[in-house]
């Protein structure tokens, strides 16, 4: 049974004013199929009519979209009617032009949320075969993760790993631990651990993370656990502050002393908590830049030694506030993890606008990768990605060998997991930093 039959069409749509461009574009792609699906190349001829087709298909995947046609700018106004009234942030769009005077690609690139920009000239056969496979294959990527994040956790596939973005209404409200962690914070009564990170490629070690826990009235409490419990903006921001500080004299002393584990440029990779507070989340991005720079001024390193670990989050809320905070940790030299990718959905045009240097896959699509293959598209999903803008990938939880294989094959950047080391006490190291 042919397969690019019995699956739905891949819709393109094509908007141009030119006849000739329909028939020639038809042409080419006339047998083209992706992933066992047929392109449908569909045809309007102008700005009006794409956005009524639009309006009519949402499931559009690229559409192809000229920018003279019944005015000088209505493939720009187009772009506009179809990421601010039509909300549709998924769709690829790539503009061609044959008036590359009236729509500067430096202007038009940093100015609209579109997905590629060609002269017409430029658009040979096979270049246009490319363009065509490649918005798909990214269109299928963001698919394919917000289908993973609209897995109920009964469903199997996140059941391994409860969101920590998402607490409890009861443990939200519940004071004790906010009281208590600050305790721990302001008294140094909580732990430090830490766990390489690997080049899945060279086998060295590419950075170091984090792993803070707090005493709370229960026992011992991951870092990753408590973000959602605290509602003191002020409190998010100290623990920051301590992380990054702790991380700057972490970075020193492995550089330093004879008996670190660590040689080279590795950088300390540093989770960073926002305030789950309406607008505190905004004010905690912007601030953050300045807490990194004032952070670095007291111990002396510059930022190349650090990685900020971001929450997947900001990809939906306080957009702009989040592409400016990690363009300016950046220019400091720090790099910025965007952590738990999968487990929210995404915009793709957010994400292109944020450029953060990694994509870090979480635990839940992890474990059993290879033997599960709802994780496994997704892993290879968020890849595949990741490399189309330019991203590394970390794997986070890599438990096996069969886990650690898979992502290797895959060509995932980094891992970190017990089948690659444990986590381990930073005290020793600290101490080192202090002159104790």
């Amino acid at each position: 049974m042919n397969t690019s039959l019995s699956m739905p069409a891949w819709k393109v749509l094509l908007v141009d004013d030119d006849p000739d461009v329909h028939e020639i574009t038809q042409l080419v792609l006339m047998d083209l199929t992706f992933s066992g699906r047929k392109v449908q190349l569909h045809s309007v001829y102008s700005g009006a009519q794409c956005n009524a087709y639009l309006s009519a298909h949402p499931d559009t995947a690229l559409v192809l979209l000229d920018v003279v046609m019944e005015t000088d700018d209505a493939g720009l106004a187009t772009v506009r009617y179809i990421r601010e009234q039509l909300r549709n942030a998924d769709l690829q769009i790539v503009l061609r032009t044959g008036h590359p005077g009236l729509a500067p690609e430096r202007e038009v690139i940093t100015g609209y949320e579109i997905n590629g920009y060609f002269l017409k000239t430029e658009l040979t056969a096979q270049k246009l075969t490319s363009v065509v496979i490649g918005g798909l294959r990214t269109y299928q990527y963001v698919k394919a993760l917000q289908q993973a994040s609209t897995l109920q956790p009964g469903a199997g596939l996140l059941a391994a790993r409860p969101s920590p973005d998402l607490p409890s209404a009861a443990a939200a409200s519940d004071p004790a631990v906010e009281d208590a962690v600050e305790a721990s914070l302001r008294g140094g009564q909580y732990r430090l651990l830490a766990v390489s990170q690997f080049d899945l490629g060279s086998a060295a070690i590419a950075a170091i993370a984090l792993l803070p826990e707090w005493r709370v009235p229960d026992g011992w409490l991951p870092h990753t656990e408590i973000a959602g419990r605290l509602r003191r903006p002020g409190l998010v921001s100290e623990i920051n502050a301590v992380l990054l500080r702790r991380a700057c004299a972490l970075a020193q002393a492995w550089h330093v002393d004879p008996q670190a584990a660590v040689s080279g440029p590795v950088r300390v990779s540093v989770p960073i908590l926002l305030p789950q507070v309406a607008g505190a989340e905004e004010s905690a991005l912007l601030a953050l830049p300045e807490l990194l720079r004032q952070c670095l001024c007291e111990t002396g390193q510059s930022g190349n030694v650090l990685d900020l670990q971001l929450p997947v989050s900001i990809l939906g809320t306080a957009t702009e506030s989040a592409r400016l905070a990690c363009a300016r940790v950046q220019e400091q030299g720090a790099s910025v993890t965007l952590a738990d990718v999968g487990d929210t959905p995404i915009s793709l045009a957010n994400l292109q606008c944020l450029l953060p240097d990694r994509l870090q896959i979480p635990q839940g699509y992890v474990r059993n990768v290879a033997t599960d293959a709802k994780r496994a598209a997704i892993a290879r999903a968020v890849i595949a990605l990741a490399h189309t803008l330019g991203m590394q990938v970390l794997a986070n939880g890599l438990a096996s060998s069969d886990e650690l294989q898979f992502f290797k094959w895959e060509g995932c950047d980094h891992g970190q997991g017990d089948v690659l080391g444990t986590a381990w006490e930073t005290t020793g190291w600290l101490q080192a930093a202090a002159g104790k």
